[in-house]
């Protein structure tokens, strides 16, 4: 038992350090370095339309929106549920506004993926127009997934006393949203993806942990996108090649 917690926690390290490993890999390839400028862009352009948002109105609404809820309770209760539901309101934008942000940007995570196989000595799987019709709704299932678990966890992290389990079921969503540029180009499902990520529990959590930390840090999180897209493709190029050919 001692053993495998130590493999366990090895993992979970493993998988916190994979978007670090990432950026070597982007600076010791100068094409990573020119893909990963899209999604940083984008991400960029969206963050300066949040901050936009909120100095036109967006801040005021939603405080008057908390004074609101609060005023509905009486007593200590009113200051702490102000606080929790606070907490918990921006912590969620911040989570939507990464999703958000790796859907619109999937055409150039998909080429900053395929690039990263080149890079790491894998010769990219040849897509024809059949298979890439596959691909688009095995990606259209995975979105509908990722949209309906966020808005789950969402109001999950409301509850009290299960609000906890929010950070980590938005970790493992993280962590499904970048291994599945190269899972989806493999041809693999819904399933197969959870089956991966619940073979490599500990790695995944590490890795959506580790993206969610970069996410939330200003002006770092302008550059976890194509960290984590690059990271989540090393992620999933480390499994064991006989497991892979399992899953296919």
């Amino acid at each position: 038992m001692p053993h495998n917690s130590v493999s366990k926690f090895s993992e979970f390290v493993r998988g916190f350090t994979t978007p670090f490993r990432a950026l070597q890999k982007i600076f010791e390839h100068p094409k990573l370095i020119f893909l990963s400028l899209f999604p940083a862009l984008l991400t960029l352009f969206v963050l300066a339309f949040c901050i936009y948002a909120v100095l036109t109105g967006a801040w005021a609404f939603g405080h008057a929106w908390l004074q609101n809820l609060a005023g509905t309770y009486t007593g200590v209760a009113t200051g702490i549920l102000t606080f929790i539901v606070g907490f918990f309101t921006f912590y969620l934008m911040f989570q939507s506004i990464g999703i958000l942000l790796s859907l619109v940007a999937s055409p150039f995570n998909d080429w900053l993926a395929e690039e990263t196989e080149r890079a790491c000595g894998r010769k990219p799987i040849s897509l024809n127009f059949g298979i890439l019709i596959r691909v688009f709704f095995l990606d259209l299932r995975k979105t509908i997934f990722t949209l309906i678990s966020g808005i789950a966890l969402w109001f999950l992290a409301l509850v009290p006393g299960l609000g906890i389990f929010s950070p980590i079921g938005f970790a493992l969503i993280t962590t499904l949203t970048f291994i599945s540029y190269p899972q989806s180009r493999r041809q693999l499902g819904l399933i197969e993806c959870l089956h991966w990520m619940k073979s490599h529990l500990a790695a995944s959590l590490g890795f959506g942990f580790s993206t969610l930390l970069l996410m939330s840090i200003p002006v770092v999180n302008a550059f976890a996108l194509p960290l984590s897209v690059v990271g989540g493709t090393l992620l999933f190029l480390e499994s064991d090649p006989v497991e892979i050919r399992n899953l296919l």
